[in-house]
């Protein structure tokens, strides 16, 4: 006892010498504080509180006066409750009234105030005239408080503001969330988190040293994660152009691929849908068209970081083309199945592109598949099963009216032909008494099923997550025989071995299958002969042939000869319903085949290492293999039913069909190193990317043909056994190219408030020349948060305001010609020695050319973007963003002309064009309550001006009667046509227009009329000519596009309404220029005719009914064909209902949650086009697929 007792002495020893220590070096410097002590407590300050303890009462002085107040808790009872009201008084006055009556003293020491207990009793306290000098002190011991901010997932929030309650003292987390800040009394503080888009939060330390802080969203808007590519950031702290759309929008679409999902929910992004067809591909464009010619103007897509390629891809696969044969129809990115998608980014300007350098001219979109979440496992079903209907046919003339068109149009002409005798009554082929056939309903698919199912497992626990993934989907065509299958399987699996080491694997499978199995589209059922059959009971397939056709012996046939040659050949062959008979497809679907097998394995692995804190070394390894397999059947019999029939015996004399099968194999592996280091030091935060990648892409095929097949068994037709060698065909094709490349990032913060990202990326590409094959694309985009700035603090209803800009140039290596920069050699031509033997041609042998002229300096088409945005979040509820972009696409391949003399046939590939892209981009968000109703209004604008800038010498890449041309101050692919000037009414205007217009290229005759059209003669000579005499039409492209709509949400009900639309665009009607036939030569037209010129009918717009010279010139490539393309679509509708908490689980112990819906899609659309649809208008050549419309009824539970 008594040694505890001289311990205790001791102690108290020291700590009374301590304190008189103190206490001399405080007043040491008393006499330099006297005159500042005096201005401290002259400052006038308010307070107000009731009960209140003196911590809190000492902190707002604190904040008012920017004075430190020190005390010891041992002598300082700091809870102690006090009431005071005070206005505008001295701190002096203030001070005396607070702690007079709990007797406690006070030292002033410059801005510092030391509280002491005072040991006098209240006559002898201190007055606030006569302050005492000395006294009691002891500092405090300051204590270092760690902790970590997270979001309501669980994520770590950087940038975050730590302050100390009532002072100026704070720090701001770091990286990973992490923050370290030193207190003067850990039992008395309070910590204050502050991060914009974040419920702001007060925390008591309460004597802790390590807190674990988490933080309740309030705007999704500017808390959501964005992937940028190599990485990704919240929202609000992205500097550059990107827009994104999350998982809970992608189960919207009930497409069979992604793209849909993006359609009318992005600025700058533009999606056409492909209509009616479950695999045709979109056509996706980033912040307008960039490109022509030989450049490919498609965005490049990375999947989970693999960057995606795919042979004979974009415009080098244009329509009727050998690599569009090759290709084929079906979009390979249906092969993901979108419910695996956790969201998709649009990289949209050139800073934001820049890391992917030579391939993100286009833009690039970046897909994120789903992963694993933390906490138990979770089991998730979803189920969606529905019906489509096309929504539009063609208004069309029965039998009866087409043969009163095509009487008076032989009338009016004076021409009449051959088969004309169809439409004479007195002739046995009179057609007018026949009945019409309707040759469109037949051809849509009533009801097309579509089904999708998908079964997912998830979850994380000790460091590893992992996701699976089932999915089976089946979607139907607007046409018969026209679907997708599909089935998918995907998992990933990623384990932190340590603290140190992370790896992770993931794989996803598909095989599809698709029917192409149609011959004909819903335009050329359209222009059908009316009183056409179809059906034929007794024809053993059930169809009306098409041809009357005999055959006779081939005197040449020899079965041994080098080539293979047809036995039989045509002795006669006779359309049996007129010049303008149609094959009859639908017996050709029965006879014939076209079907698509597809696999493809996509998978990527990584291993992660941080050896110092901060620093992250990853090496990846990404593989895409797919195969797609055509396989086409033509039957024997199938010439029976064809409008231009041929000889089935081509293939010998007992063959059943021929066969076509075309093997393209596409391989693409990428590897991948990358080192990231990231660190916080004070208000400074910094983020370091450093990367080298390679990737290779091998794309083959072997396409091989049949005239011959032994069997027509669908099971056996297509082995190749016993066949006669003179009937094979085969072609192979292989390219492989590659691209290396290097990339630099640093990003950089001060304080959450002033931001800037710089890249730096070089890539090499296999495509150009060696000397030509490397190029260096920078990016830069800075941000500064002006709602974090000190004059902002205090406003009431912004809470973020962030201006930002960017600058960068991107490249696109994606021209048709891997190899533009060699000459190809032709193999074909023929030279001749002498003419001996009275032979004139002589002596003929092989030869090559070289047909190219190589350009060792071809090298990528440059994208330079300068973009400036406004973000703002106001009263929390209302979100706003605003781009302004300026991008000028140089160097865009054009073929420049050669002097024959050079001996090439081709001209030469040069980088001279230029186009310019420019516009605004707006959205805006508003989400708030109605009582208990939850709802969010959005919507967004995109607007675009598509100028080309500069040709070779400036003059015209393409310019001529049509669409697709290409001219210096006009849009990319613009109108080029006639001018109508209006309609001839009488002979007398006849008179004058001859007086006036002496020649027109297009009406040779000259044999005007009334009811005719006029055209103007721009240029006054005289002469109606397509050289001179052509006008600017319109352009395809939009000068802006949209989409807006709300979502709600009431105790477990949900509506969600969809609108997306398109304006400031002109589309070529090709379906009335070709179905508005006037002529009667046996193809049908729409009933727009009726209204055709008449001289008992003048006032209209439709010519008259003729044939010749003068009815192609009514039709001819004019202003007459080009309609406004503006359009407004209501795309989805969803009502659900989801079931959960106690109500569920007395239904069943199973589940945690059940959601019903029913949704409709495409429902109506307002337009001035009058062709079927406007968003997927006829292209010259292409296949037309009606668009549907879709309603269906989903199923999603989990457990």
């Amino acid at each position: 006892m008594k040694i505890k007792q001289f311990i205790a002495s001791i102690l108290l020893a020291m700590r009374i010498t301590f304190q008189q220590i103190m206490i001399a070096l405080l007043f040491t410097f008393t006499a330099f504080a006297h005159t500042s002590a005096q201005e401290v407590l002259q400052k006038k300050i308010s307070v107000s509180f009731t009960e209140t303890s003196l911590d809190k009462v000492i902190a707002s002085i604190q904040a008012q006066t920017d004075v430190q107040f020190y005390y010891s808790s041992n002598t300082i009872n700091a809870r102690r409750k006090v009431t005071v009201q005070l206005s505008k008084e001295r701190l002096a006055d203030v001070l005396y009234k607070i702690l007079q009556p709990l007797q406690i003293g006070y030292k002033v020491l410059n801005n510092k105030i030391v509280l002491y207990k005072s040991d006098n009793d209240s006559s002898a306290a201190p007055q606030p005239a006569n302050l005492p000098e000395s006294g009691f002190v002891f500092t405090p011991v300051r204590t270092k408080i760690i902790g970590t901010v997270v979001d309501d997932k669980d994520q770590p929030i950087s940038g975050v503001s730590v302050m100390i309650m009532g002072t100026s003292t704070g720090v701001v987390t770091d990286v990973k969330g992490r923050f370290e800040i030193t207190v003067n009394d850990k039992n008395n503080t309070v910590l204050v988190f502050k991060y914009t888009g974040y419920k702001e939060e007060e925390v008591p330390v309460n004597g802790r040293e390590e807190l674990s802080v988490k933080l309740q969203a309030v705007s999704k808007q500017l808390t959501d994660i964005v992937v940028i590519g190599f990485g990704e950031k919240k929202k609000g702290d992205v500097t550059s152009a990107v827009s994104t759309v999350g998982a809970k929008e992608i189960s919207k679409s009930v497409a069979p691929s992604f793209e849909q999902a993006m359609q009318g929910r992005m600025t700058g992004v533009q999606v056409s849908s492909p209509g009616g067809s479950p695999y045709n591909r979109p056509v996706v464009r980033i912040r307008g068209v960039s490109t022509f010619g030989s450049g490919i103007a498609d965005p490049l897509y990375v999947v989970d970081g693999v960057p995606l390629s795919e042979g004979y891809s974009g415009s080098d696969a244009q329509y009727g083309s050998r690599e569009s044969d090759v290709r084929g129809r079906v979009n390979v990115l249906s092969m993901f199945n979108p419910g695996d998608i956790e969201s998709i980014s649009v990289l949209k300007d050139a800073a934001a592109a820049a890391v992917y350098g030579a391939r993100a001219g286009n833009g690039v979109i970046l897909i994120t598949t789903k992963k694993g979440k933390s906490g138990k496992a979770k089991i998730e079903i979803s189920t969606v099963t529905g019906i489509s209907n096309a929504i539009k046919k063609y208004k069309l003339l029965n039998t009866q009216q087409y043969t009163a068109l095509a009487q008076e149009a032989i009338a009016n002409s004076g021409i009449k032909l051959d088969t004309d005798t169809l439409f004479d009554a007195t002739h046995a082929s009179y057609v007018g008494n026949k009945p019409t056939y309707d040759w469109q309903t037949p051809l849509l698919n009533k009801n097309a099923l579509t089904q999708d199912y998908n079964l997912r497992v998830s979850g994380a626990f000790d460091g590893t997550d992992y996701y699976l993934s089932g999915g089976y989907n089946k979607t139907e065509g607007a046409y018969h025989l026209n679907d997708l299958e599909r089935y998918s399987f995907a998992g990933n699996l990623n384990k932190k071995l340590g603290k140190y080491i992370a790896t992770g694997v993931n794989y996803r499978g598909v095989y599809q299958k698709t029917n192409d199995s149609y011959y004909n589209d819903l335009f050329y059922s359209a222009s059908a002969s009316p009183w056409q059959p179809i059906y034929d009971a007794s024809n053993k397939y059930g169809y009306a042939p098409t041809v009357d056709a005999t055959f006779v012996p081939n005197p040449d046939y020899s079965s041994t000869g080098a080539s293979l040659s047809a036995p039989y050949m045509f002795d006669r062959q006779q359309l049996l319903y007129g010049t303008q008979t149609h094959s009859n497809t639908f017996a050709e679907q029965q006879i014939n085949a076209s079907n698509y097998s597809m696999v493809r394995n996509f998978g990527n692995a990584y291993f992660q290492v941080e050896p110092i804190t901060n620093l992250k070394i990853k090496a990846s390894l990404g593989i895409d293999w797919y195969n797609n397999v055509r396989k086409n059947w033509t039957g024997f019999d199938s010439y029976l039913f064809s409008q231009a029939p041929q000889n089935p015996y081509l293939g010998g004399p007992n063959t059943r069909g021929q066969i076509g099968i075309v093997n393209s194999t596409n391989f693409n592996i990428v590897q991948d190193l990358s080192a990231t280091y990231n660190k916080t030091f004070g208000k400074h935060n910094i983020d370091l990317l450093f990367d080298a990648s390679y990737q290779k892409t091998s794309f083959s095929y072997n396409y091989t043909s049949s005239k011959q097949a032994n069997s027509d068994d669908p099971k056996t037709r297509f082995i190749l056994q016993n066949i006669d060698p003179r009937a094979l065909s085969v072609e192979t094709y292989q390219k492989d190219n590659a691209i290396i490349g290097y990339l630099g990032r640093i990003s950089y913060n001060y304080n959450g408030k002033y931001y800037i990202d710089g890249t730096l990326r070089r890539d090499g590409s296999s495509r150009f020349a060696p000397e030509n094959r490397w190029g260096t694309f920078p990016g830069v985009s800075a941000m500064w948060k002006i709602s974090r700035e000190s004059f902002m603090e205090n406003s009431s209803f912004i809470n973020d305001l962030s201006i930002r800009g960017s600058w960068g140039t991107v490249g696109n290596q994606e021209i048709s010609n891997d190899y533009a920069f060699l000459s190809t050699i032709s193999p074909y031509p023929f030279y001749s020695f002498g003419s001996g033997n009275g032979n004139g041609n002589g002596s003929v042998v092989n030869s090559v050319s070289l047909n190219d002229f190589p350009n060792r300096r071809l090298t990528w088409e440059k994208d330079e973007t300068k973009d400036i945005g406004v973000n703002m979040l106001l009263f929390n509820k209302l979100t706003l963003s605003f781009d302004y972009y300026n991008k000028l696409t140089k160097g865009i391949l054009q073929t420049t002309p050669l002097p024959l003399s050079v001996g090439n046939l081709n001209p030469a590939l040069t980088n001279v064009c230029n186009v310019r892209n420019a516009g605004i981009e707006i959205e805006a968000a508003y989400n708030s309550y109605i009582n208990k109703v939850h709802y969010n209004v959005f919507g967004n604008i995109t607007t675009n001006k598509n100028t080309v800038t500069k040709t070779y010498s400036d003059l015209p890449v393409r310019k001529g009667l049509g669409g697709s041309n290409i001219s210096v101050g006009k849009p990319v692919n613009y109108f080029l046509g006639y001018q109508v000037g209006g309609m001839l009414q009488s002979k007398k205007d006849v008179a004058n227009y001859k007086t006036n217009v002496l020649s027109d290229d297009g009406f040779t005759s000259q044999n005007y009329q009334p009811g005719d059209y006029f055209f103007n003669d721009i240029n006054h000579d005289g002469k109606i000519s397509a050289d001179s005499d052509l006008v600017y039409l319109g352009k395809p492209n939009p000068g802006y596009y949209y989409g807006f709509g709300f979502n709600a949400d009431y105790k477990g009900f949900d509506v969600s309404v969809f609108f997306q639309g398109q304006g400031d665009v002109q589309l070529y009607n090709y379906e009335k220029q070709y179905l508005l036939n006037l002529t009667g030569n046996g193809s049908n037209s729409i009933t727009t005719v009726l209204d055709r010129w008449t001289p008992d009918h003048t006032n209209t717009g439709i010519t008259r009914a003729t044939r010749g010279d003068e009815g192609g010139s009514n039709a001819r490539y004019s202003n007459f064909y080009v309609e406004n393309g503006a359009f407004l679509r209501l795309k989805n509708v969803q009502l659900g209902y989801t079931l959960q908490g106690k109500i569920l689980k007395s239904a069943t112990p199973f589940f945690n949650t059940i959601r019903l819906y029913v949704s409709g899609t495409n429902i109506f659309t307002i337009t001035k086009y009058t062709g079927l649809d406007p968003e997927d208008a006829i292209l010259q050549g292409a296949v037309f697929t009606p668009p549907v419309r879709t309603f269906t009824f989903g199923l999603n539970a989990s457990f």
